[in-house]
């Protein structure tokens, strides 16, 4: 077992990785992997909800926020920060949200979460603390790429990692609201069964998402 650590990658990588962020962040990183080592192949699996990573069989999943499984071994590489964004339409027609208070005269979508199928609370800071809140929706999206399309489309405010609208917010597409109101960045972590003698396939993966730590935002 200790040998075939020091081997070169080969073999299937099963990954468990969120839509948007697996998208547009990891998957460039594993195509550049594979590139170097014609050996590994990849079994990528796409979804916003949670998997089992022992019983599906998986080597590695990356998921955002609070960790709660104590049996899982976690490394933090990258940190999610929410915001509150609107297309520059809407907020043509409203007056800007400032405060709190201002959402309840806005329309609201929101992300219908596909692990309860309950919408996600927005989470803001306000004086220096942690809120949650429960807007009433104008629109439930179950997908973050299209809340994103939604708001710039006009449908509202909505409450989105800021990697799923780098590109819009460049545009002008969308613009954010409620700056100052930013909730605290959330961890994003990759998970896995256990860190003991990880085979090549695994340590060169995890070398490579190590990468994310020191992009630019």
């Amino acid at each position: 077992e200790a040998a075939g650590v020091r081997a070169a990658p080969s073999g299937t990588l099963r990954i468990d990785l969120p839509i948007t962020y697996g998208r547009r962040v990891v998957l460039p990183l594993l195509a550049a992997v594979v590139q170097r080592h014609p050996e590994l192949r990849l079994d990528v699996r796409l979804q916003d909800s949670f998997a089992d990573i022992v019983r599906d069989g998986l080597d590695l999943a990356i998921r955002a926020g609070a960790l709660h499984d104590s049996t899982l071994v976690a490394r933090r590489i990258d940190w999610q920060q929410l915001i509150v964004v609107a297309s520059p339409a809407y907020l043509a027609a409203r007056a800007t949200p400032r405060r709190v208070d201002d959402l309840a005269r806005h329309d609201v979508i929101v992300f219908r979460q596909p692990s309860s199928g309950r919408p996600r609370p927005w989470q803001l800071r306000q004086n220096g603390r942690a809120i949650e809140l429960q807007p009433e929706p104008r629109a439930q999206v179950n997908d973050g790429e299209g809340m994103v399309a939604a708001a710039a489309m006009g449908l509202g405010l909505a409450q989105i990692p800021d990697y799923m609208a780098r590109d819009e917010l460049a545009s002008g597409a969308l613009v954010e609201v409620l700056a100052s109101l930013r909730p605290a960045a959330m961890p994003i972590s990759v998970v896995m069964p256990s860190a003991r003698l990880l085979p090549p396939r695994v340590r060169v993966v995890l070398d490579a998402l190590e990468t994310l730590r020191g992009r630019k935002r």
